[in-house]
């Protein structure tokens, strides 16, 4: 063996040479321009209202209580939820899995057919 130091090879995953990055330009311009774009975005819907009809309508539910027999309706799951004293996700798992056996042998969920 020779008493000459071996170079170690360039690290690799580096960040790419200029030319071979196309035209992007450094991480700081893209944060500074998305940024901008944003504010631009608030500013150009800021105090402005929803368009009539934008997001999910209301969904009424009929709640039957097996121990008092008794049918009440909801304008909306939360409302029924909070009624009920459970979450919410638990009446839309009810309705998505189209369960048949009352919930806590006790409850049974159904959307109130529309008019």
């Amino acid at each position: 063996m020779s008493d000459v130091m071996k170079v170690p090879p360039p690290p690799r995953g580096g960040p790419p040479d200029p030319p071979t990055r196309g035209g992007c330009g450094g991480g700081e311009d893209k944060i500074i321009i998305c940024w901008e774009k944003q504010e631009r975005i608030i500013r150009l819907f800021q105090g402005k209202c929803r368009a009539e009809g934008a997001g999910r309508p209301s969904q009424a539910i009929e709640v039957l209580d097996l121990n008092t027999n008794q049918t009440t309706t909801y304008d909306y799951m939360r409302e029924a939820a909070r009624a009920l004293n459970i979450e919410c996700s638990i009446i839309t798992n009810y309705l998505k899995n189209n369960q048949r056996k009352p919930y806590k042998k006790r409850y049974i969920f159904c959307l109130q057919k529309k008019m």
